[in-house]
């Protein structure tokens, strides 16, 4: 939450802001981001400036309001995963689960998704519940006269050295496969990490995007298959993609 204040605000103003105005939420139960700003501004010029840094402020204030400080010092990172799957009593449900379900729950984010809810756009998303925010949704080239088709429900994610190093997608639906390598070449990624199996609990959860033994063309690529090799814990497959254009 934080990190993403300092985006716009400045790395060090940033946390002096928020913390602040958390500590009043906390204590009085209301706040005041442009009064604050402004005397905050009176020590230090230039701090905050545009409308944009103010939507900034605000958002990381309604998001620790919302979902509460989920910040874990790196050294208790793999503890706290293996905390976070393990079944809470009464709910049948993982903590993963049960954090995932309060983030997911907010309707503070709702107006967010403005390409994901177009009706040309509806049917290209797996869960109804699973969007891309607009602010950071994955943009493809789009296609004339073809409504919706810069849109493929994926997210761009940060890297601890580098924004929008990763990009998080949902498993491609047959409807969508050729946009998920549209996506692929567009953005130049090269490794594909699969974290869900095709079917899990008689539910189809990624459609098979890839080719097994022979070539297939999807849309503009023909993607030809290189080599599989099955590992202790997954299986590795390489494949070469060509623009048939």
């Amino acid at each position: 939450m934080l990190l993403k204040c300092s985006a716009g605000v400045g790395r060090t103003g940033g946390f002096i802001v928020i913390d602040a105005m958390l500590e009043r939420i906390k204590h009085e139960k209301t706040v005041d981001i442009y009064g604050h700003v402004t005397l905050m501004r009176a020590q230090r010029n230039y701090m905050v400036q545009t409308e944009d840094q103010y939507i900034s402020i605000h958002d990381a204030l309604l998001e620790a309001v919302t979902c509460g400080n989920t910040e874990v010092p790196a050294r208790n990172f793999y503890a706290y995963i293996q905390k976070l799957t393990q079944i809470e009593t009464g709910e049948n449900v993982t903590g993963m689960e049960l954090e995932f379900k309060h983030l997911a729950s907010s309707k503070a984010h709702t107006s967010r998704f403005i390409s994901a809810n177009l009706p040309c756009n509806q049917f290209k998303n797996r869960l109804v519940n699973i969007m891309p925010y607009e602010s950071t949704r994955v943009c493809l080239q789009p296609i004339r006269v073809v409504g919706g088709s810069d849109y493929i429900n994926a997210s761009f994610v940060d890297g601890y050295r580098q924004q929008k190093a990763y990009i998080a997608t949902q498993g491609p639906l047959a409807e969508t496969t050729e946009d998920f390598w549209r996506m692929l070449w567009e953005h130049n990624s090269t490794i594909v990490v699969m974290l869900t199996k095709l079917r899990e609990m008689g539910r189809e959860k990624c459609h098979q995007y890839w080719p097994a033994e022979r070539s297939a063309r999807y849309q503009y690529f023909v993607v030809d298959p290189m080599a599989e090799y099955n590992m202790p814990q997954y299986i590795l497959r390489k494949f070469k993609v060509t623009d048939a254009r």
